[in-house]
């Protein structure tokens, strides 16, 4: 294959739908089409309610997926865990609405909102008799309930990402990014110790060789945590997706990678439970091969495959990863999703947009890292950069 270039009421929900979010309207050009969702696969297609095809052309939207249960407050982080900040996730994005009405008016159709398990559950979870108990983060669950709405009053579709980089917040990061951040994001703080070595932890987990309680191991109960998210936006129309683990590498970038762990089991787990909880969710999987593979198409309804491309220059090698991907998802049948990417060599506009038009001409959706808070954004402080919406809105 060739490249070319908190509120669960349906009564409620189906009353917005009809005052904004599912009203589909082409756009202009420098506009993607509003989604009407719920969707669903179709082979490699992504389709609204009313069968139409759409393609996700959005933003990840980053700030939730920091800290360790604490939200930012007056610009402090409070949590503290053996004398090391944690860092806390950006609570501010909740209460006001002009991020999601400037991605909306920037012609994207969606985003992609990292969250992290560490924040959904801060404190470890108990046995009550033989019955597992969850202590979930009603603050942050309810921080997440506005991003939501704010998106939904903004015709924004949500695609939730269950995030890790540097896998913990109580982990440092490795490789070539140790130097970054003090801390990572992701796998709850109360599961690791000081000086746990990240590798470690890592394979544990793709092993599930970690028992959380007696009986309970590690991927169930991320299985879990994912099962209370997906139930809370049951029936809401603008929350489209579950991608179900970020970049599940067996190590930072630059570290090696010893072992071959297929994810097979991993993501059907996770998939599983997302789908007995809300049905209406795609159903987004990433690997990262050959160290942590998924070696066979997932039995998963409304399946997604992801891929994170970050090439320094749009060249032969970096086409033929996404030729490779999107070969793969034909295999599969099932649509492919680029669901991180920036401005190729710092702000390269001539080969962003031939990627760009490599994607459009394949039907690959995408979320561009990131509208805010990172290296290439789209929001620089108050000032939108004009420059690089308008390289995406290419790929359009």
């Amino acid at each position: 294959m060739k490249v070319h270039g908190a509120i669960p009421n349906r009564f409620r929900f189906a009353a917005l739908a009809i005052l904004g979010f599912a009203a589909v309207t082409a756009r202009g050009a420098d506009h993607a089409a509003r989604i009407d969702g719920p969707l669903h696969t179709d082979g490699r297609a992504i389709r609204d309610r009313s069968g139409r095809e759409v393609i996700l052309a959005g933003v990840n939207s980053s700030g939730m997926e920091w800290g360790a249960g604490e939200p930012w407050t007056d610009g402090h982080c409070e949590g503290l865990r053996d004398d090391r900040h944690l860092g806390c996730y950006a609570v501010e994005n909740a209460p006001g609405d002009e991020e999601w009405r400037q991605i909306d008016s920037s012609g994207f159709n969606s985003i992609r909102l990292p969250i992290a398990w560490a924040n959904l559950e801060p404190e470890p979870p108990t046995l009550r008799g033989r019955a597992v108990e969850h202590h979930w983060n009603e603050d942050y669950l309810r921080a997440l309930d506005g991003i939501v709405e704010a998106c939904q009053r903004h015709h924004l579709a949500v695609i939730l990402s269950m995030h890790q980089w540097a896998w913990s917040p109580a982990l440092r990061p490795e490789g070539k990014n140790a130097n970054l951040t003090g801390h990572g994001n992701g796998f709850p703080a109360w599961l690791y110790r000081k000086n746990t070595n990240q590798i470690e932890a890592r394979r544990e987990f793709f092993k599930n060789a970690r028992m959380v309680l007696p009986g309970y191991s590690i991927q169930e109960a991320l299985a879990d945590a994912w099962t209370r998210v997906a139930s809370r936006y049951r029936g809401r129309i603008c929350v489209v997706g579950a991608d179900l683990l970020n970049e599940p590498y067996l190590a930072m970038e630059g570290e090696p990678k010893a072992d071959r762990i297929p994810l097979d089991d991993l993501f059907e787990r996770l998939g599983q439970s997302v789908h007995r909880a809300n049905s209406e969710l795609l159903l987004i999987v990433q690997d990262d091969p050959p160290a942590t593979p998924i070696t066979r198409r997932p039995a998963l309804p409304n399946l997604v495959y992801s891929i994170h491309l970050y090439p320094k220059k749009w060249d032969a090698r970096a086409a033929a990863k996404l030729t490779a991907s999107v070969a793969r998802g034909a295999k599969w049948n099932a649509p492919l999703w680029v669901g991180e990417f920036d401005m190729i060599g710092g702000g390269n506009a001539q080969e962003t947009e031939a990627m760009l038009k490599a994607f459009r001409e394949n039907r690959v959706g995408w979320a561009y890292w990131a509208y805010s808070r990172a290296s290439k954004p789209l929001r620089d402080g108050a000032r939108l950069r004009t420059d690089r919406v308008q390289v995406l809105q290419q790929g359009f």
